[in-house]
């Protein structure tokens, strides 16, 4: 059986019931869809469902039913974590997650919401292990397009933004608390207290 194309292998376990393969995909994932095909080899899975993903357009049928609930997963979660529900981790699906990202976050606001919610343990990403763990921890790690690389700067924008603002407020509390300090002493100088 392994002789076969993925292809090949893939029009086998489906025998033409792609509609009732779609209708399990989406009520029980990946995992009830790797038992209604009854692929117990992980190898010959590990064939079939990117085949059934992009050539049978299983998850792009899925995200366009469900893209108000997987954008609002990307915003919540993250991209990693999309990722990793549909299992589509590995980089031979970076073609179709940037392709399913620009369906659903077409201007990348989720993932700035994403990044201004989780902007302090980002910050400490980026500055303890760099920007390649960043990228990670984003979900872009692979992933390359133009809209990618915008929403990639923008990502840094809005981290950088938010970082000088605590600086400035970091100072601006150090400048008030020494006014205070400093006029309180005065006033016990001057007033005797």
């Amino acid at each position: 059986m392994l002789s076969l194309s993925p292809r090949q292998l893939c029009d086998y376990y489906l025998d033409g019931n792609i509609e009732a393969a779609f209708e399990v995909f989406e009520h029980a994932g990946p995992q009830g869809l790797q038992q209604f095909l009854g692929i117990e080899d992980m190898a010959v899975w590990g064939q079939v469902y990117p085949v059934v993903l992009k050539e049978y357009g299983l998850l792009e049928q899925l995200c366009h039913k469900y893209r108000p609930y997987l954008a609002e997963l990307i915003q919540e979660q993250g991209i990693p974590t999309f990722r990793m529900l549909l299992q589509i981790e590995g980089f031979e699906y970076n073609d179709l997650v940037n392709t399913l990202f620009s369906t659903l976050d077409p201007r990348g606001s989720r993932v700035l919401a994403y990044a201004r919610t989780h902007s302090q343990k980002l910050w400490e990403i980026a500055q303890t292990q760099g920007t390649d763990e960043l990228k990670k921890e984003l979900g872009f790690s692979g992933l390359s397009s133009t809209q990618i690389d915008q929403v990639w700067e923008a990502v840094l924008d809005e981290l950088l933004d938010g970082y000088m603002r605590n600086v400035f407020h970091s100072r601006q509390r150090n400048q008030v608390s020494t006014f205070f300090i400093n006029l309180r002493n005065i006033l016990r100088r001057d007033l005797g207290l």
